[in-house]
């Protein structure tokens, strides 16, 4: 669906009315004053989380996130712009997220902590001017859960084609064993075919029976693993068994998927 349809839905569907933008404008000017001091308290909140904090490289990568998560804040969600550009940018967000593993709990329980504070200050400033917080608290619950939503789809997004690109790798990948498999049976047919000629032409007093006997026995077994091989190709083609493993690295997933058809 293209971006402009998709926020279009969006805004339709969560009720977001050239009020509401006016509203946040509002909000604008009574949080931003605030601002820095919110966002101290949601990262001192998230700092105690390291599954959160592994994300960041170091302190200089924690305040650029600041930075521009305060000019998400201020510019875009309390500025109303709602458009292409604003989708582009919560694309890149849910595709970060996806890419280093950050699932949407701890996206959502981020904006919990956010809204919690918004809703707690515009309550305040409205009652100390004698206003009604109603209006501007509905529109900031609005942009918020827009946010959310439009970030967590681009992540699931991402993570789909993410997916798909492994699942396709894997189907190859079998194709690919199938047809070596096919050869490998053929050349241990030609083999075996071979070895039954030299024992028929082998005699005891040839010395060469035990011989005969061993490599027999070889082919046998080589004949064994190319059957247990093609049963493991067969049961990935049938998707039997190809979600059995979980694994974020595609790097360790594949070697799953080897150690699944040759038995390592």
């Amino acid at each position: 669906m293209p971006h402009a349809t998709l926020m279009e839905d969006r805004l339709r569907f969560l009720e977001i009315s050239q009020d509401d933008i006016e509203e946040l404008r509002n909000a604008r000017r009574i949080l931003e004053p605030e601002l820095d001091r919110m966002l101290g308290q949601f990262y001192a909140h998230i700092s105690s989380e390291p599954e959160l904090m592994r994300v960041f490289a170091d302190d200089k990568s924690l305040e650029r996130a600041r930075e521009a998560q305060k000019v998400h804040w201020l510019q875009t969600l309390f500025g109303g712009k709602f458009d292409s550009a604003y989708f582009d940018k919560a694309e890149q967000i849910g595709q970060a997220h996806a890419r280093v593993g950050l699932t949407p709990n701890w996206y959502i329980g981020g904006y919990c902590k956010m809204l919690v504070q918004f809703v707690r200050n515009i309550s305040m400033n409205a009652k100390k001017d004698g206003r009604n917080a109603s209006p501007v608290i509905e529109a900031i619950c609005k942009a918020v859960l827009l946010d959310l939503d439009v970030v967590i789809h681009c992540y699931l997004e991402a993570k789909n084609q993410a997916m798909l690109g492994i699942l396709e790798r894997a189907t190859n990948f079998t194709a690919d064993m199938s047809e070596l498999n096919s050869e490998l049976s053929l050349a241990t047919a030609q083999v075996r075919k071979s070895a039954e000629a030299v024992a028929m032409e082998v005699t005891e007093d040839d010395g060469c029976v035990e011989s005969v006997a061993g490599l027999s026995a070889g082919i046998e077994a080589l004949t064994e693993k190319v059957r247990q091989i093609d049963e493991r190709i067969n049961q990935l083609k049938t998707g039997d068994r190809l979600y059995v493993h979980k694994d974020r690295d595609e790097t360790g997933t594949f070697a799953k998927l080897k150690a699944l058809i040759f038995g390592e």
